[in-house]
């Protein structure tokens, strides 16, 4: 190796580290006074602290002894329900159905009843409703043109 200005360079090699957790988020002694109790949140001190309650026999703190102390954040702890998504298809079958009858036959007399039945299909949330109402509005889009078309002609 050579000398780096004044300094030689120095090569260190540093262990590999090994994720340990940490301890349960609760209540335990204020690192910075011993006095008081401060709330680990599992991966951070938090601002809450408390003055260590008294114990007849120096023992560890129970569950009991901090009852009402901590305020739970709701908003951080809800839960959205998924929505469901059903594995019958019957609307959007007949919807996509009808789509491809407006798409051969007669757009202006099946095409509505088909996006009727696609969209009840989509609030009913079924896979294939997307499907069915595009087929439709396709199905519906050539038809005028096709039907202004042969008017024009």
């Amino acid at each position: 190796m050579q000398p780096v200005g004044r300094y030689w360079p120095l090569r260190v090699t540093l262990p590999t580290a090994t994720c340990v957790p940490g301890p349960d988020p609760g209540w335990y002694t204020d690192p910075t006074d011993p006095e008081r109790l401060r709330y680990w949140k599992g991966s951070g001190w938090t601002s809450l602290v408390r003055p260590r309650p008294a114990s007849a026999f120096g023992s560890a703190l129970g569950p009991t002894d901090l009852a009402g102390t901590l305020e739970i954040d709701r908003d951080l702890y809800r839960v959205e329900p998924a929505p469901v998504v059903r594995t019958t298809n019957h609307f959007s079958t007949a919807g996509f159905c009808v789509g491809v009858l407006a798409l051969v036959a007669a757009p202006a007399m099946f095409g509505p009843i088909g996006i009727v039945l696609a969209v009840v299909g989509r609030i009913r949330h079924e896979r294939l409703a997307e499907a069915a109402i595009v087929l439709v509005v396709i199905a519906l889009a050539i038809g005028t043109i096709v039907g202004t078309v042969t008017d024009l002609a």
